[in-house]
């Protein structure tokens, strides 16, 4: 059974459609503070993450899921917010669920 946090069929399953590739479990785990920012105030903290998790957010922006609007305002497009708020589910709700 599935842990919770962790990279399971499903989220692999909804990242291939929806994305096109899988995803990794250090992107699923930057998903709750990217989560958190666009809920608050919509600032992005560089000196909070470390460097793989600086280049998961770049290459997010050269993929335009995300945009730097300016060096500390981040900006996140609707699918990827979708994208997002579904393999949160997947991965932190129902995460003992095999089978969506």
């Amino acid at each position: 059974m599935a842990q919770r946090g962790q990279i399971t069929d499903n989220i692999l399953m909804v990242s291939r459609q929806k994305l096109g590739r899988e995803i990794s479990l250090a992107e699923l785990r930057l998903m709750p503070y990217l989560q958190h920012i666009m809920v608050n105030n919509q600032k992005f903290d560089y000196h909070r993450l470390c460097k793989h998790e600086i280049a998961i957010i770049e290459h997010w922006d050269e993929l335009d899921w995300i945009s730097m609007v300016d060096p500390d305002q981040i900006w996140i497009s609707k699918y990827f917010w979708d994208f997002i708020s579904e393999a949160m589910w997947l991965a932190y709700v129902n995460y003992r669920t095999e089978v969506v």
